[in-house]
């Protein structure tokens, strides 16, 4: 028997991800109902049934974008771990993609208005963090306690390339990162 939700639910992803795009095309302070009502193709009042006002998309949807990249990029990595040694290159320019989505995310982390709702909705993602970090650490054979820090700082470097775009910066820390995983399995 199937589940009466399950088209509301894969309804809502589709609304959620038209106006995530439609706030990375625009940005933030551009992007008004106008323009998210003409992204998800509704009236206004079809998306304001859905969410209680724009702020209520703006958080939605900006969550709804980090926790798809971040499963997508999670992804690579996994489909990744064979090679190690080139999980970082592999993994630096596939998240070069993600950079417009990202500069989003981090202007409403930021903002006052948005920012505490969106660094609360973001710890449901220490999961998916945890779980790439135990098969990385199943691969290199080593503590995945020892590797957390790893996987931390190489998260925040990928974060800080796609916000500043300093290719040489990000490449050295990764280097270093990379160096530092691999003495973990000596």
């Amino acid at each position: 028997m199937k589940n009466n939700l399950e088209p509301n639910a894969m309804d809502r992803e589709m609304v959620l991800s038209s106006c995530f795009n439609c706030l990375v095309d625009m940005g933030l302070e551009h992007s008004t109902m106008r323009a998210l009502v003409k992204a998800t193709g509704m009236t206004s009042s079809s998306l304001y049934y859905r969410f209680k006002d724009k702020n209520q998309i703006v958080l939605e949807s900006s969550y709804y974008g980090l926790r798809n990249i971040t499963q997508n990029l999670f992804l690579v990595a996994v489909n990744n771990l064979d090679d190690f040694e080139s999980l970082f290159d592999v993994f630096f320019v596939e998240s070069e993609k993600y950079k417009p989505a990202i500069k989003l995310i981090y202007q409403v982390a930021n903002s006052p208005v948005y920012g505490d709702q969106l660094r609360e909705l973001s710890k449901q993602l220490v999961p998916m963090y945890k779980k790439i970090t135990v098969l990385l650490a199943e691969k290199l054979n080593c503590a995945t306690e020892s590797l957390e820090p790893f996987v931390d700082l190489f998260i925040s470097s990928i974060r800080e390339y796609m916000v500043w775009g300093n290719s040489d910066v990000t490449k050295r820390s990764l280097k270093f990162l990379y160096d530092g995983a691999m003495k973990l399995t000596k």
